[in-house]
């Protein structure tokens, strides 16, 4: 994530564009009123279908999916503008395509792995977990890790989550020419958390604080659901945010 922070003179003849990307956005106005649209095309000179930004206040935008115009009031209008670009801004999830990978049905029986994700090195995409899923039929401990060796994650075919993620996952639920690992070297891996479910039940687990927390898988990474039980069936979901 970067973050830019520019000063611009407006033009009172023509709206112009003031965002580069869909994050976080803040403006300021140092002097004069200003009209703000937010469209995907240039308004027209004469567009008064707008929000009005005083002189000497501030709007902080969400996360938006379209593009910011300012129009001034008067002539010498300057406002300050400062955006997040390439990450989470204070909506962590608002402005990523949301995707998911799941297992169901995992016959377990100790340390058995439910479901791998793989972020390959060649994705570009930010990739960002959002939240588990998780139920068995018998009382369960699942644990989450993460490594980038791939000896690791033991007995995996992994195949894509579909043509427009470029997420990786072992799941034959999600594509039949998949594999689930058969197992797991943890001392290769990195525990993330540790969730123990009373069943029967379902467990939606999200990131507990998302402005604050930012769980990236970065390229070259697994991300490892296994259960721990001595026999019964459990399955899992792991959703995730790539950005646009």
């Amino acid at each position: 994530m970067s973050v830019a922070t520019n000063r611009i003179t407006l033009d009172p003849t023509q709206y112009v564009k003031v965002n580069q990307g869909q994050g976080r956005f803040k403006i300021q106005s140092l002097q004069g009123d200003c009209y703000i649209v937010m469209t995907d095309s240039k308004p027209a000179v004469s567009n008064r279908v707008a929000h009005i930004l005083r002189s000497d206040t501030t709007f902080d935008f969400d996360a938006h999916d379209t593009n910011v115009w300012v129009l001034p009031r008067e002539a010498g209008t300057q406002v300050v503008i400062t955006e997040w670009v390439g990450g989470i801004g204070s909506n962590q999830f608002a402005y990523q395509t949301y995707y998911s990978a799941y297992a169901d049905g995992v016959s377990v029986s100790t340390a058995t792995p439910i479901l791998t994700l793989y972020n390959p090195p060649g994705n570009t995409q930010l990739v960002e977990l959002a939240r588990m899923m998780l139920s068995a039929d018998k009382k369960s401990t699942y644990r989450l890790w993460i490594t980038a060796d791939p000896t690791a994650i033991i007995g995996a075919a992994f195949m894509p989550v579909n043509s427009n993620s470029g997420m990786y996952c072992d799941s034959p639920d999600m594509n039949g020419a998949a594999s689930t690992a058969t197992s797991y070297d943890t001392s290769k891996m990195d525990l993330v958390t540790v969730i123990i479910e009373q069943s029967p039940g379902i467990i939606i687990l999200p990131n507990p604080n998302p402005e604050r927390i930012q769980f990236t898988i970065p390229a070259g990474t697994y991300l490892a659901l296994e259960s721990t039980a001595s026999t019964g069936i459990a399955s899992g979901v792991l959703e995730w945010g790539e950005v646009i």
